[in-house]
């Protein structure tokens, strides 16, 4: 195994609530840059 992928290992089960609260935070972020480029393109249309 990679050190990499050792310490993504450990930093999961250490800390879940900051890893879950992370992967919520990425996945509304890219909602938001979407909603933002929908609204681009309709405005161009």
């Amino acid at each position: 195994m990679s050190p990499a992928y050792q310490n993504f290992n450990w930093y999961q089960s250490r800390n879940p609530v900051l890893y879950l609260g992370e992967l919520r935070g990425r996945y509304f972020l890219a909602l938001w840059t979407r909603k933002k480029e929908m609204r681009k393109k309709k405005m161009l249309l």
